[in-house]
Protein backbone atom coordinates (compact mmCIF):
# COMPACT_ATOMS: atom_id res chain seq x y z
CA UNK A 1 0.00 0.00 0.00
CA UNK A 2 1.34 3.44 -0.93
CA UNK A 3 0.84 6.47 1.31
CA UNK A 4 1.22 9.95 -0.11
CA UNK A 5 2.26 12.77 2.20
CA UNK A 6 2.18 16.42 1.23
CA UNK A 7 5.45 17.23 2.93
CA UNK A 8 7.81 15.49 5.36
CA UNK A 9 10.37 17.94 6.70
CA UNK A 10 11.78 16.60 9.98
CA UNK A 11 13.06 13.08 10.69
CA UNK A 12 14.52 11.38 13.74
CA UNK A 13 15.93 7.83 13.66
CA UNK A 14 16.17 5.75 16.82
CA UNK A 15 19.14 3.40 17.36
CA UNK A 16 16.89 0.45 16.45
CA UNK A 17 16.16 1.96 13.03
CA UNK A 18 12.60 3.12 13.70
CA UNK A 19 12.02 6.49 12.05
CA UNK A 20 9.73 9.25 13.29
CA UNK A 21 8.77 11.85 10.75
CA UNK A 22 6.97 15.17 10.95
CA UNK A 23 4.60 15.88 8.07
CA UNK A 24 1.79 18.33 7.45
CA UNK A 25 -0.63 15.48 8.15
CA UNK A 26 0.83 14.95 11.61
CA UNK A 27 3.41 12.67 13.18
CA UNK A 28 4.29 9.39 11.43
CA UNK A 29 6.19 6.31 12.51
CA UNK A 30 8.02 4.00 10.09
CA UNK A 31 9.32 0.62 11.23
CA UNK A 32 11.76 -0.86 8.67
CA UNK A 33 11.92 -4.15 10.59
CA UNK A 34 8.26 -5.03 10.08
CA UNK A 35 7.68 -7.93 7.67
CA UNK A 36 5.06 -5.81 5.95
CA UNK A 37 5.68 -2.11 5.47
CA UNK A 38 3.32 -0.21 7.71
CA UNK A 39 2.34 3.37 8.31
CA UNK A 40 1.26 4.56 11.73
CA UNK A 41 -0.10 8.04 12.25
CA UNK A 42 0.46 8.92 15.88
CA UNK A 43 -2.40 11.00 17.16
CA UNK A 44 -1.38 14.45 18.33
CA UNK A 45 -4.24 16.82 19.04
CA UNK A 46 -4.57 19.47 16.37
CA UNK A 47 -3.85 23.03 17.36
CA UNK A 48 -6.79 25.29 18.06
CA UNK A 49 -5.04 27.79 15.80
CA UNK A 50 -4.00 25.83 12.73
CA UNK A 51 -4.63 22.41 11.22
CA UNK A 52 -1.16 22.45 9.73
CA UNK A 53 1.16 23.04 12.65
CA UNK A 54 4.89 22.36 12.41
CA UNK A 55 7.26 20.16 14.38
CA UNK A 56 10.36 22.09 15.40
CA UNK A 57 12.26 19.36 17.29
CA UNK A 58 12.21 15.58 17.78
CA UNK A 59 14.59 13.78 20.14
CA UNK A 60 14.78 10.73 22.38
CA UNK A 61 15.31 10.38 26.13
CA UNK A 62 16.55 6.83 26.67
CA UNK A 63 16.64 7.14 30.46
CA UNK A 64 12.89 7.77 30.62
CA UNK A 65 11.90 5.72 27.54
CA UNK A 66 10.38 8.83 26.00
CA UNK A 67 10.41 10.72 22.73
CA UNK A 68 9.85 14.48 22.75
CA UNK A 69 8.08 16.46 20.03
CA UNK A 70 8.08 20.27 19.99
CA UNK A 71 5.51 22.08 17.84
CA UNK A 72 5.16 25.53 16.28
CA UNK A 73 1.58 26.85 15.96
CA UNK A 74 0.55 23.56 17.54
CA UNK A 75 -0.31 22.28 20.97
CA UNK A 76 3.01 22.96 22.70
CA UNK A 77 5.40 20.26 23.94
CA UNK A 78 4.52 16.57 23.51
CA UNK A 79 5.98 13.54 25.27
CA UNK A 80 5.43 10.02 23.95
CA UNK A 81 5.91 6.92 26.10
CA UNK A 82 7.83 4.48 23.87
CA UNK A 83 6.41 1.45 25.67
CA UNK A 84 2.73 2.37 25.51
CA UNK A 85 2.64 4.82 22.60
CA UNK A 86 0.65 7.26 24.72
CA UNK A 87 1.30 10.97 24.18
CA UNK A 88 1.04 13.62 26.88
CA UNK A 89 0.68 17.26 25.89
CA UNK A 90 2.09 20.30 27.73
CA UNK A 91 0.94 23.75 26.53
CA UNK A 92 3.24 26.77 26.80
CA UNK A 93 2.28 30.27 27.91
CA UNK A 94 1.68 32.87 25.20
CA UNK A 95 0.07 35.58 27.34
CA UNK A 96 3.07 37.90 26.95
CA UNK A 97 2.55 37.99 23.17
CA UNK A 98 -0.93 39.59 23.02
CA UNK A 99 -0.93 40.36 19.30
CA UNK A 100 -0.04 36.82 18.25
CA UNK A 101 -1.83 34.18 20.28
CA UNK A 102 0.03 31.13 19.03
CA UNK A 103 1.87 28.48 21.02
CA UNK A 104 5.42 28.20 19.73
CA UNK A 105 7.99 25.77 21.07
CA UNK A 106 11.14 26.76 19.20
CA UNK A 107 13.60 24.25 20.59
CA UNK A 108 14.41 21.79 23.38
CA UNK A 109 17.47 19.87 24.57
CA UNK A 110 18.72 17.54 27.29
CA UNK A 111 21.68 18.41 29.50
CA UNK A 112 24.34 16.01 30.79
CA UNK A 113 22.34 15.38 33.97
CA UNK A 114 19.31 14.25 31.99
CA UNK A 115 17.27 17.42 32.56
CA UNK A 116 15.06 18.59 29.70
CA UNK A 117 15.02 22.31 28.82
CA UNK A 118 12.38 23.81 26.54
CA UNK A 119 12.16 27.28 24.96
CA UNK A 120 8.70 28.44 23.95
CA UNK A 121 7.24 31.84 23.10
CA UNK A 122 8.88 34.24 25.58
CA UNK A 123 9.93 31.75 28.24
CA UNK A 124 12.33 28.97 29.25
CA UNK A 125 10.89 25.80 30.80
CA UNK A 126 12.17 22.76 32.65
CA UNK A 127 10.36 19.48 31.96
CA UNK A 128 10.21 17.09 34.91
CA UNK A 129 9.47 13.68 33.46
CA UNK A 130 8.73 11.81 36.68
CA UNK A 131 6.29 14.46 37.88
CA UNK A 132 4.98 15.08 34.36
CA UNK A 133 5.34 18.84 34.74
CA UNK A 134 6.51 21.58 32.39
CA UNK A 135 7.67 24.34 34.72
CA UNK A 136 8.28 27.91 33.56
CA UNK A 137 11.44 29.48 34.96
CA UNK A 138 11.02 32.76 36.84
CA UNK A 139 13.24 35.58 35.51
CA UNK A 140 16.00 33.43 33.99
CA UNK A 141 17.77 36.49 32.52
CA UNK A 142 20.21 38.54 34.58
CA UNK A 143 18.91 41.82 35.97
CA UNK A 144 18.76 44.60 33.34
CA UNK A 145 20.03 42.23 30.62
CA UNK A 146 19.39 43.79 27.20
CA UNK A 147 17.84 40.59 25.78
CA UNK A 148 15.52 39.98 28.72
CA UNK A 149 12.40 41.13 26.84
CA UNK A 150 13.14 39.09 23.74
CA UNK A 151 12.23 35.58 22.68
CA UNK A 152 14.64 32.69 23.27
CA UNK A 153 14.68 30.97 19.89
CA UNK A 154 17.37 28.29 20.26
CA UNK A 155 18.98 26.14 22.96
CA UNK A 156 21.74 23.62 22.20
CA UNK A 157 24.41 21.64 24.03
CA UNK A 158 28.06 21.57 22.95
CA UNK A 159 30.63 18.77 23.29
CA UNK A 160 31.48 19.79 26.87
CA UNK A 161 27.86 19.89 27.99
CA UNK A 162 27.61 23.70 27.99
CA UNK A 163 24.13 24.96 27.10
CA UNK A 164 23.96 27.83 24.62
CA UNK A 165 20.99 30.12 24.03
CA UNK A 166 20.15 32.41 21.11
CA UNK A 167 17.47 35.12 21.21
CA UNK A 168 15.41 36.44 18.32
CA UNK A 169 17.34 39.72 18.57
CA UNK A 170 20.64 38.02 17.80
CA UNK A 171 21.94 37.68 21.34
CA UNK A 172 24.25 34.79 22.27
CA UNK A 173 24.17 33.52 25.86
CA UNK A 174 25.05 30.52 27.98
CA UNK A 175 22.59 28.87 30.37
CA UNK A 176 23.42 27.55 33.84
CA UNK A 177 21.08 24.59 34.56
CA UNK A 178 21.93 24.57 38.27
CA UNK A 179 21.22 28.24 38.92
CA UNK A 180 18.62 28.28 36.12
CA UNK A 181 20.03 31.57 34.90
CA UNK A 182 20.97 32.94 31.49
CA UNK A 183 24.32 34.73 31.20
CA UNK A 184 24.67 38.35 30.05
CA UNK A 185 24.85 38.73 26.28
CA UNK A 186 28.25 37.52 25.04
CA UNK A 187 28.11 39.39 21.74
CA UNK A 188 27.39 42.91 22.94
CA UNK A 189 29.13 45.86 21.27
CA UNK A 190 32.09 45.58 23.67
CA UNK A 191 32.47 41.79 23.56
CA UNK A 192 36.05 40.59 23.89
CA UNK A 193 35.46 37.56 21.65
CA UNK A 194 34.85 39.75 18.55
CA UNK A 195 31.62 37.91 17.83
CA UNK A 196 29.05 39.32 15.39
CA UNK A 197 26.75 41.64 17.35
CA UNK A 198 23.65 40.14 15.69
CA UNK A 199 23.59 36.37 15.23
CA UNK A 200 20.92 34.81 13.01
CA UNK A 201 21.75 31.12 13.29
CA UNK A 202 23.45 28.86 15.82
CA UNK A 203 24.24 25.22 15.17
CA UNK A 204 26.21 22.52 16.94
CA UNK A 205 28.29 20.18 14.78
CA UNK A 206 28.30 16.38 15.26
CA UNK A 207 31.56 16.93 17.15
CA UNK A 208 29.88 19.39 19.51
CA UNK A 209 31.45 22.57 18.13
CA UNK A 210 29.50 25.85 18.03
CA UNK A 211 29.02 27.57 14.66
CA UNK A 212 27.33 30.95 14.27
CA UNK A 213 25.89 32.76 11.28
CA UNK A 214 25.29 36.49 10.89
CA UNK A 215 24.10 38.41 7.82
CA UNK A 216 27.64 38.59 6.49
CA UNK A 217 29.75 35.93 8.19
CA UNK A 218 30.08 32.32 9.26
CA UNK A 219 32.10 32.02 12.45
CA UNK A 220 33.33 29.25 14.69
CA UNK A 221 33.47 30.14 18.37
CA UNK A 222 36.48 28.49 20.03
CA UNK A 223 35.34 28.40 23.65
CA UNK A 224 38.50 26.76 25.00
CA UNK A 225 40.83 29.42 23.61
CA UNK A 226 38.26 32.21 23.92
CA UNK A 227 38.46 33.50 20.38
CA UNK A 228 36.39 33.56 17.21
CA UNK A 229 37.45 32.17 13.83
CA UNK A 230 35.87 33.79 10.77
CA UNK A 231 35.39 31.49 7.77
CA UNK A 232 36.07 32.56 4.16
CA UNK A 233 32.75 33.84 2.84
CA UNK A 234 33.27 33.26 -0.88
CA UNK A 235 32.33 29.58 -0.82
CA UNK A 236 29.11 30.32 1.05
CA UNK A 237 28.11 33.52 -0.71
CA UNK A 238 24.70 32.20 -1.78
CA UNK A 239 23.94 30.94 1.73
CA UNK A 240 24.88 34.27 3.25
CA UNK A 241 22.41 36.11 1.03
CA UNK A 242 19.42 34.17 2.39
CA UNK A 243 20.43 34.50 6.05
CA UNK A 244 21.80 30.98 6.54
CA UNK A 245 18.52 29.13 6.19
CA UNK A 246 20.55 25.94 5.59
CA UNK A 247 23.46 26.58 7.90
CA UNK A 248 23.02 23.24 9.69
CA UNK A 249 23.75 21.43 6.42
CA UNK A 250 26.77 23.62 5.71
CA UNK A 251 28.37 23.01 9.09
CA UNK A 252 27.96 19.25 8.89
CA UNK A 253 29.72 19.27 5.52
CA UNK A 254 32.47 21.58 6.75
CA UNK A 255 33.23 19.44 9.77
CA UNK A 256 32.93 16.04 8.15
Amino acid sequence: MLFQLNSTYLLYTLPNGVVYGAALEGLIKLNPHAKIFNFNELKIENSQYSNQFHFSKIFEDTSHHSIYFATLFGNGFNVMNKKTGEIDNYPVDYSRVPKEKFMKVFDATQDDEGNIWVVGNTDVYEFKGLKKQLIKLVDPFQKEEQDSNYIVSRIIKDKDGTLWILTNKGGLHTFDPLKKKISPRLNNSLNKYKLPTYILKMECSPKGQIWLGSKTDIVYFDKENLHTVYIDNEVYHEKIKDGFSTMSLDTSVMLG
